[in-house]
C-alpha cells in the first residue's frame, strides 16, 4: 500500500482554521446588533435648515438603519425589468394617476405629503378612485419622540400605517401645521405592506408603471434650483432633508446637470414650480436616496384584530453575524378568533421569510404546529402573508409564531424595536431568538439584557359562532320622544370580549332602512338596556325596535307589538319686547302646539296673550301636541317712567315777549334724561319763551317716556294803546294816529326790512301827550314796521302795539338823456344833457379805457354840479377814449335819485407836432377867470370859472341882503374849465355870486329881471 505523506503546512492551517472557527462560532452564540444600531433617529434632527428661501418646509430625515440592498447588486440579472427599454417619457399626470399637489406650508411634514401622495396615487391605479388622505393625522399621531413638524421617512409612514390607524380621510382630520395633536379616526382603509427600493433607474421605472408614483427623498438647496425651466440639480454630499413624489421621468429633459430627469410631485402648493411639479437631473446626488411604495390595500374591517408588541417597528438590526437567524413571539388570543395573516418587517433584499404557527413552548421546544408559510422578499420592507388557511383560537388560548430569517448578503438578519428616537414597551417573557431555531433560545425583553422586541405581528378576525338575540319585553308601547325606554333581551351562544349590544329604532313604518341608534352597552350577557328615545322622530304608530352585536355581529328579532311615537312639539314662545316700560303691554304668542295652558293666571286655550307687567315677570306656555308635552318661557323686564314736574318760574312780560321761563323737575326712571319741548329745544328748562302752552317729553336711558304740559301766561301790566293806524302814507312818510290813556306818555319804535327780509331798528320817539306822528324822511316802496306803547312810569307800561305797511313809489326821478360831448380838443370836452324839471342837482362820472374792456376812473368823480345840463373838462389825455355817465337828484340831500343814465363816450384829439407852440401858448396862466352871461338875464344864465390847478373850490349865491341862496359848487376839482346854468330865482333883483378858489375870493354881481 502506497504511503500517503500530508505536508505539515496543510496540517498546521487545517488545525488554525478550525480553532479560529470554533472561537467565531462560539461568538456568535450572543445576539449582536449592526454597528449602527446604538445611533440615534433624533441626531438627525435639527442638523439642517426647515424651510426653504421662500417660507416653504423641509423635514425629510434619513433613515439612520438603513435598508440593505447589497443582494440586488451581487444579483442584478435576477432584477431585470419586465420589459426591454422604456419609453422616453412617462408622466403619471397625463394617465391621470396622481392627485393634485398640496402645500403643506412652513411645516415639515413633507415626507407625509410624499407617503399620502404614494398611497393616492397607488389607489387610483389600481381602480378605487380618487381618495384625499390626511397628512396631519400622520404628521400628529407617528408617535415617535420627534414633533409633528420636524420631519420624518418611509419607515416612519409605514409604522404609522402598519399599526392599522391610518390612512384616515382629509375630510375628517385637515391639514393644520399650527395643530400638533393626535385626534384618532378609523383608516379608509388599510395600508398593508411597504417596499424599499434602491437607487436603480430600471428599478424604480418598472416600480412607477407597476404601482403609481413613489416616495422618494432628496437634497434641497435653494440655489440648486432654475425657476425659469423648473429643473434642478445638486452635486454635493449633503444629508437629504426633503421628501418628494416621482411621478414619472423625461429622458429627454435639459438640466443643468445633464439630458434626462425625473418628474416630480411637490407639497409646496400649485403655485410653485410647473403647477406645483419640478424636474430633477437623472445625475442629482442625492435624489433617490430612499424610495419607497405602499402596494397592499384592504378594506377597512373593525373586527380585524391585530396582535404585535413592535409599536415602532423596525428601528434596528441584530443577529448572531450569520445571515440566517430564528425570532419567537408569543400572543394569548382576548377572544374566539381566526388567525388568518402574519407579518414581519424586513431589512435586506432577497430575504426569505418562512413563518411556523405553534400553540406550545416550554423554554426549549415548540410543539403543536398550527401552520406553515414561506414567502420571498425581493426588497426590504413590511410583509404581510395569507395562511393557506386560517387558525381557530379560543379566547385566552396562546399561540406562538416563529419566523425564520434567511438574509443571504447580511449578517444582521432580524429586524427589531427598541429605544431610539422612540419610547416602545420592551415585553417580559414574550419574545425569544436562536441561531439554530430548535431548542436553543435566547429570552429577550424587559428583565434581560437585550432591551428589545421582535417585529412578528398576527392578524385575526372573530370566529363565527352561532349566537342569537332575543327582545323579552319593553317597557311601553306608547312614548314621547326623549321618554325613558327599558328594553329586556336574552342570548344563546357566546359573544366575545369587546362586543357591544345596541338598541336600534326602525322607521315610523317598521322598515329598516335608515336605524336609528338609541343606546349602546358593553357586554357579553343577557341584559336591559335603559335609555330614552331619540329626538328627531316623526310621530307614528308602527315603530318596532331590535338588537345588533358587534361581536359577532348579529341581529335579534325586533319586538312583537307595534309601538308609537309622537315627537316633542317645538313649543316656542315669542314677545314683541322683552324690556318694556311701565304702562305699556307686551304681545305673547306660543307656536307649534295644539293646545296651551298659560302660567301666571293667564288660562288655556289660545296661543296669543297681551300682558301688562308692573314688575320683572317670568311667563311660562306648556303646549300639547299628539299627548307630547313641551313649555317655553320669556321673561319680561320693567322700567320704571320718569316723573315729570313743571314751575313757571319767569312769567312773560306781554303777549308776544319772549322772556318767559319754565322749569322741569325729574324723578324716577333711569338718568340720564333727554329732553324735547313743543317748540323744539332740548334742554332741561324752557327760557326765553311767550304766552303759550308748553309740552315736555322727557326719555330716560331706557327709552321710557313722561310727560307734562303746562300754560305759561302773561302778567296783567297797563293796558296797550288801541286804534294804531297808519295815513297819509307816501313815498318819504307816514302819520300814525293811536288811543291811549290821557295819563301816559307814548314811547315808539321802528324798524325797517332790508332786502335779505331782516329787521333793522331805525330810532326810537317818546311823545308825551300825542296820539299821532308824521314820520318824513322813509324810503319809498319800502316796509316798516311801528311799535307803541304807552308808559304812566319807569315800571308802569303796556306791553307794544305793532303796525307793519309799506311806503309808495314816491317822488319820481327820471335820469339825464340826451348826453354828448363836444368842443373836443386833445385836453378838454364839454359835457351835455337834457334838463330833469324836478332835479336838484346833479352827480356824473367819468372814466378811461385803458385796455380791451379795462376802465379806470379818473380824478374825484361822480362830481355835483347844480342846476347846469353842462360840464367842461379840462386836463384830459390826449388821444384817449373816456365813458361818462350823469345821475339827477331829486331833492336836495340827495336821498332821492335816479338810476345813471345810459353811457356816452367820445375820444379827446390827438396832439399834433405842429401844435406844440400854440399848446405852449395856450397853456392856462395862474389866473382864475370867472364869467357869468348874460347878465341882467330873465330866463337862466350862464356861469363858468376856469382854474388853473387843483384846488378846493366854493360858489355861493347871496341876495342883496348877504343872505345865502344856495351852494352850487363845494368840492375839490381839477384844472380846467367849469360851467353851470342858473335857472331863474324866485323874485327879480341884485343878487352875488361868490367863488372861492383856495384862498382866493372873487365876487360877481348878477341882476334878474322877470
Amino acid at each position: 500500500m502506497k504511503k500517503i505523506i500530508i505536508p505539515k503546512w496543510i496540517i498546521v492551517f487545517a488545525i488554525s482554521y478550525f480553532i479560529l472557527k470554533s472561537f467565531v462560532f462560539a461568538q456568535s452564540l450572543v445576539p449582536l446588533d449592526d454597528s449602527k444600531a446604538s445611533e440615534d433617529i433624533t441626531l438627525t434632527v435639527n442638523n439642517e435648515p426647515k424651510v426653504t428661501k421662500d417660507g416653504f418646509g423641509l423635514g425629510e430625515i434619513p433613515m439612520t438603519i438603513e435598508p440593505d440592498f447589497s443582494y440586488i447588486t451581487k444579483n442584478s440579472s435576477k432584477y431585470t425589468p419586465k420589459v426591454l427599454g422604456f419609453s422616453a417619457v412617462y408622466d403619471l399626470r397625463t394617465l391621470g394617476y396622481v392627485t393634485s399637489p398640496k402645500n403643506q406650508g412652513g411645516c415639515g411634514a413633507c415626507w407625509t405629503f410624499a407617503a399620502m401622495g404614494a398611497i393616492e396615487s397607488n389607489w387610483k391605479k389600481l381602480g378605487y378612485g380618487t381618495y384625499d388622505l390626511s397628512e396631519n393625522n400622520m404628521k400628529n399621531c407617528h408617535e415617535y419622540t420627534i414633533a409633528a413638524c420636524d420631519g420624518g421617512n418611509s419607515k416612519m409612514a409605514m409604522t404609522y400605517m402598519a399599526r392599522l390607524k391610518g390612512p384616515v380621510l382629509e375630510s375628517v382630520d385637515s391639514y393644520n401645521e399650527e395643530v400638533s395633536t393626535c385626534v384618532p379616526h378609523n383608516p379608509s382603509a388599510f395600508v398593508m405592506e411597504a417596499r424599499f427600493l434602491p437607487n436603480d433607474a430600471n428599478i424604480i421605472k418598472q416600480a412607477i408603471i407597476d404601482n403609481g408614483a413613489l416616495y422618494t427623498n432628496m437634497y434641497w438647496d435653494d440655489a440648486s434650483y432654475n425657476n425659469v425651466n423648473k429643473t434642478y440639480y445638486y452635486s454635493g454630499s449633503e444629508s437629504t432633508n426633503h421628501a418628494v413624489l416621482l411621478a414619472g421621468w423625461d429622458d429627454t429633459k435639459v438640466t443643468a446637470g445633464g439630458v434626462g430627469a425625473w418628474i416630480i410631485k411637490n407639497s409646496w402648493g400649485t403655485y410653485w414650480g410647473e403647477s406645483g411639479y419640478f424636474y430633477v437631473s437623472y445625475n442629482d446626488s442625492r435624489i433617490n436616496s430612499s424610495v419607497a411604495y405602499f402596494p397592499t390595500r384592504l378594506d377597512y374591517n373593525s373586527n380585524l384584530k391585530q396582535y404585535y408588541y413592535d409599536n415602532f417597528g423596525w428601528v434596528s438590526n441584530w443577529g448572531y453575524n450569520d445571515t440566517i437567524c430564528y425570532g419567537l413571539t408569543k400572543f394569548t388570543a382576548d377572544g374566539n378568533q381566526k388567525i388568518e395573516k402574519v407579518g414581519s418587517w424586513v431589512n435586506s433584499s432577497g430575504t426569505k421569510l418562512t413563518f411556523e404557527i405553534y400553540s406550545g413552548f416550554n423554554g426549549t421546544t415548540l410543539s403543536g404546529l398550527l401552520s406553515t408559510i414561506n414567502v420571498n422578499c425581493d426588497y426590504p420592507g413590511y410583509y404581510v402573508a395569507n395562511l393557506p388557511s386560517s387558525i381557530d383560537i379560543d379566547n385566552g388560548s396562546n399561540f406562538y409564531i416563529k419566523v425564520k430569517y434567511i438574509t443571504p448578503s447580511y449578517t444582521y438578519p432580524i429586524p427589531v424595536e427598541l429605544a431610539s428616537g422612540c419610547t416602545p414597551t420592551i415585553q417580559t417573557g414574550k419574545s425569544w431568538i436562536s441561531y439554530s431555531g430548535t431548542t436553543t433560545w435566547t429570552a429577550i425583553g424587559e428583565g434581560t439584557s437585550y432591551l428589545r422586541n421582535l417585529c412578528i405581528r398576527a392578524y385575526a378576525t372573530p370566529q363565527t359562532i352561532p349566537t342569537n338575540i332575543t327582545i323579552t319585553s319593553v317597557s311601553e308601547n306608547t312614548f314621547c320622544e326623549e321618554d325613558a325606554i327599558n328594553v329586556d333581551y336574552s342570548i344563546e351562544g357566546v359573544f366575545n370580549s369587546g362586543n357591544t349590544f345596541t338598541l336600534q329604532l326602525s322607521g315610523s313604518d317598521g322598515s329598516w332602512t335608515s336605524p336609528k341608534t338609541i343606546q349602546s352597552v358593553s357586554s357579553t350577557n343577557s341584559g336591559t338596556i335603559n335609555s330614552v328615545i331619540p329626538t328627531g322622530v316623526i310621530n307614528g304608530g308602527a315603530y318596532r325596535v331590535r338588537i345588533v352585536s358587534s361581536n359577532p355581529i348579529d341581529t335579534s328579532a325586533v319586538n312583537t307589538e307595534n309601538i308609537s311615537i309622537a315627537p316633542i312639539p317645538n313649543v316656542t314662545l315669542k314677545n314683541d319686547n322683552s324690556i318694556i316700560c311701565i304702562g305699556k303691554y307686551v304681545n305673547l304668542k306660543a307656536y307649534n302646539a295644539d293646545t296651551y295652558l298659560w302660567d301666571n293666571g293667564l288660562g288655556t286655550g289660545a296661543g296669543v296673550k297681551i300682558v301688562y307687567p308692573t314688575i320683572q315677570t317670568t311667563y311660562r306656555v306648556t303646549g300639547t301636541s299628539n299627548g307630547c308635552t313641551a313649555s317655553d318661557y320669556v321673561v319680561i323686564s320693567v322700567n320704571e317712567v320718569p316723573t315729570v314736574t313743571l314751575t313757571r318760574t319767569v312769567v312773560p312780560t306781554c303777549s308776544e315777549s319772549t322772556d318767559g321761563v319754565i322749569e322741569s323737575n325729574v324723578t324716577g326712571g333711569t338718568s340720564p334724561y333727554s329732553y324735547l319741548w313743543s317748540d323744539g329745544k332740548t334742554t332741561q328748562h324752557n327760557t326765553s319763551i311767550m304766552i303759550a302752552t308748553y309740552k315736555i317729553t322727557v326719555t330716560d336711558a331706557n327709552g321710557c317716556v313722561g310727560l307734562r304740559s303746562i300754560a305759561q301766561a302773561a302778567r296783567p301790566y297797563f293796558p296797550e294803546v288801541t286804534n294804531l293806524s297808519a295815513t297819509s302814507i307816501s313815498g318819504n312818510g307816514v302819520v300814525l294816529i293811536w288811543r291811549k290813556n290821557a295819563e301816559t306818555t307814548s314811547y315808539i319804535t321802528y324798524y325797517k326790512k332790508t332786502t335779505d327780509e331782516n329787521w333793522i331798528y331805525m330810532g326810537s320817539i317818546l311823545k308825551a301827550s300825542d296820539t299821532s306822528y308824521t314820520f318824513n324822511g322813509l324810503q319809498p316802496n319800502t316796509q316798516y314796521q311801528f311799535k307803541i306803547s304807552q308808559r304812566k312810569n319807569s315800571t308802569t307800561y303796556s306791553c307794544y302795539t305793532t303796525l307793519s305797511f309799506s311806503t309808495t313809489d314816491g317822488i319820481s326821478c327820471l335820469e339825464p338823456t340826451n348826453l354828448f360831448a363836444n368842443n373836443i380838443t386833445s385836453t378838454s370836452a364839454l359835457l351835455n344833457w337834457t334838463l330833469i324839471d324836478n332835479a336838484e342837482y346833479y352827480t356824473y362820472r367819468i372814466r378811461t379805457k385803458i385796455g380791451p374792456g379795462i376802465w379806470r376812473n379818473v380824478g374825484s368823480r361822480p362830481n355835483r354840479i347844480t342846476w347846469v345840463s353842462t360840464r367842461t373838462l379840462t386836463g384830459l389825455t390826449p388821444n384817449t377814449e373816456y365813458e361818462w355817465q350823469v345821475r339827477s337828484h331829486c331833492n336836495t340831500n340827495g336821498t332821492i335819485y335816479s338810476l345813471l343814465s345810459e353811457i356816452s363816450t367820445f375820444r379827446t384829439n390827438k396832439l399834433m407836432k405842429t401844435s406844440k407852440l400854440i399848446y405852449e401858448n395856450e397853456k392856462p396862466n395862474t389866473e382864475i377867470v370867472f364869467d357869468a352871461y348874460p347878465n341882467p338875464f330873465s330866463d337862466e344864465i350862464n356861469v363858468s370859472y376856469d382854474i388853473p390847478e387843483y384846488s378846493t373850490v366854493r360858489l355861493d349865491l347871496y341876495d342883496i341882503l348877504g343872505n345865502k341862496i344856495v351852494t352850487i359848487v363845494n368840492e375839490n376839482q381839477i384844472n380846467g374849465t367849469y360851467s353851470y346854468k342858473i335857472q331863474p330865482i324866485k323874485t327879480s333883483g341884485i343878487y352875488f355870486l361868490k367863488l372861492i378858489v383856495n384862498d382866493k375870493l372873487i365876487q360877481k354881481k348878477i341882476v334878474q329881471i322877470n
